[in-house]
Formats: C-alpha cells, sequence, structure tokens
C-alpha cells in the first residue's frame, strides 16, 4: 500500500493531492487525512494533514518535524509558510524555522536578482531582510525597506537618515 501512494504522489503532473483518509496509514501514530506534494528547493516536500494540523513528513512516511501547524503552504521556490495560533513562520523545505521570532509579516520582490531576500517587518514595525537560509542581510532596525530596482540598491529609512545597501547587505553609503 505504501509503495502505492508512493507511486501515486510521484506523478504531481496528474495528481496534485491525495487523499488517504481510511486507508489506515499513519505518520507516528497519527492518522493522515492527506497528502500534498510541493516542489520546494528542486526536491520534493510532502505535506500531511492529520487530525492535530499540518506536519511536513518524509518519502517513507517519517515525520521531519516535531511541531504541528494550522497550516502549511509553499511560499516560493524556497522556503515554506506555516501559520500556528494565528503567527506565520518561515520554514525551510525540511521544516527548520528560519524567520524572527516577532516576524509581523512578509514580502518579496519579483524582481530575480532579489530572489530568495524575505523583507520582513517585525511586531515593533522594524523592517530587515533575510535570506532563504534565515540569515539576517539587513538587521531590523529600519523604519521602511524598498528595492530600487533601476539603481539595484535596497533603500532604507533609520531615525530619518538614507541607507543604501547592494543585495548582499553591505551598506555603499548613507
Amino acid at each position: 500500500m505504501r509503495n502505492y501512494i508512493k507511486h501515486l504522489i510521484s506523478i504531481k503532473v496528474v495528481i496534485s493531492m491525495i487523499f488517504v483518509s481510511g486507508m489506515g496509514l499513519s505518520v507516528q501514530g497519527q492518522e493522515i487525512e492527506k497528502v500534498f506534494q510541493v516542489r520546494c528547493n528542486e526536491q520534493p516536500v510532502y505535506i500531511a494533514k492529520e487530525k492535530e494540523g499540518f506536519n511536513i513528513i518524509n518519502d517513507t512516511w517519517e515525520s521531519i518535524i516535531d511541531v504541528r501547524y494550522d497550516t502549511i503552504s509553499l511560499l516560493d521556490d524556497f522556503l515554506l509558510s506555516a501559520i500556528s495560533d494565528g503567527k506565520q513562520v518561515l520554514l525551510t523545505c525540511q521544516g527548520t524555522p528560519v524567520s524572527p521570532q516577532d516576524m509581523e509579516s512578509v514580502y518579496m520582490y519579483a524582481d530575480d536578482e532579489l530572489r530568495g531576500l524575505y523583507f520582513i517587518r517585525n511586531t515593533r514595525d522594524k523592517y530587515g531582510v533575510i535570506d532563504y537560509n534565515g540569515k539576517t542581510i539587513i538587521p531590523f532596525e529600519f523604519e521602511r525597506i524598498e528595492h530600487l530596482s533601476i539603481h539595484k540598491y535596497l533603500f532604507a529609512i533609520k531615525n530619518n537618515e538614507k541607507y543604501y545597501f547592494d543585495y548582499m547587505g553591505n551598506v555603499l553609503f548613507k
């Protein structure tokens, strides 16, 4: 039965969501209701819907995270977005949290040069930028951060001072 389900999951073009309810499948004692496959960082990731919430499992049906979330979805090519108790968390494809604990919101630019950079506002209304590994590119101390695509800079304001950063977080001038 497991090989059959794994085969069905591998046919993602035809089947994007598989209902496995009633088949008696479980992950570490938790009955699986649905399994979704997404491509994250060019790898298949399996998101399981269980009674206690959403989980990330591997292809042998073992849980790879300890936390159950209210929802888990693909954010972009590199990260997953999970929500628990109304708070959003950014996860790597392996389920490791990479966003700051006090993240309020996240936004991204469609510019290819900014792929893998996440502009985050925290609960203190300060902005910063992280990459898809969770590394802080621009610290969370700015009132505003924008992308100046014509000049290929990131523009930030702190205490009425203007800062210009390259995409690696180096201050070019202020």
